[in-house]
């Protein structure tokens, strides 16, 4: 058997189901609000990137974890563009959204790759607690990409929170969003 019970792989999976348990509850409070569709969106993503992990560190095989490592690579894009989708669309920044569909597809060239092509994940090494990914010398794309528009994401919340066009309750929600 290529599985085993690993105490460690239990936090992920759990913050995974929390996160799309979270999703799911939103989305059905009104399915047709795109903002809830995005968080959905945003919390698969979540627990997709926990979940590769969870039995990453859960297998005995290396050649299965250092694909799913690379697929976890691939959701972590997906978080960080799919966070910076909700944003935008609950600062209702229109001007914002041309760069999604650039940004969706640049992900998704990304992901490709990263699954292909060693220099991206180059390898895994075992550790107390599982497997983890050993950085390629391509990593630096996926990484750079991530913190863009994670740092772009807060800093338009920031913007927004600090120029008070906001009515006080989505102020604080925003607020809320930050600190979450």
């Amino acid at each position: 058997m290529d599985f085993y019970f690993n105490p460690y792989a239990i936090l992920p999976l759990t913050s995974g189901i929390v996160c799309l348990t979270l999703g799911l509850y939103v989305f059905f409070q009104d399915r047709n609000r795109s903002i809830y569709r995005i968080f959905l969106t945003w919390c698969t993503c979540l627990f997709l990137w926990l979940l590769f992990y969870t039995v990453c560190y859960s297998t005995h095989n290396p050649k299965l974890a250092i694909h799913l490592v690379r697929l976890a690579c691939t959701a972590v894009t997906f978080v960080s563009i799919s966070f910076y989708h909700f944003v935008i669309s609950y600062l209702n920044l229109t001007s914002e959204r041309k760069h999604l569909f650039p940004a969706y597809i640049t992900a998704l060239f990304i992901g490709i790759i990263a699954n292909l092509h060693p220099d991206f994940m180059a390898s895994v090494q075992p550790h107390f607690y599982g497997y983890y990914g050993t950085a390629g010398k391509l990593y630096f794309i996926p990484t750079i990409f991530f913190f863009f528009f994670t740092i772009r994401a807060f800093s338009l919340l920031l913007k927004t929170i600090r120029s008070q066009i906001l009515s006080h309750e989505k102020q604080l929600q925003a607020k809320y969003i930050l600190l979450a």
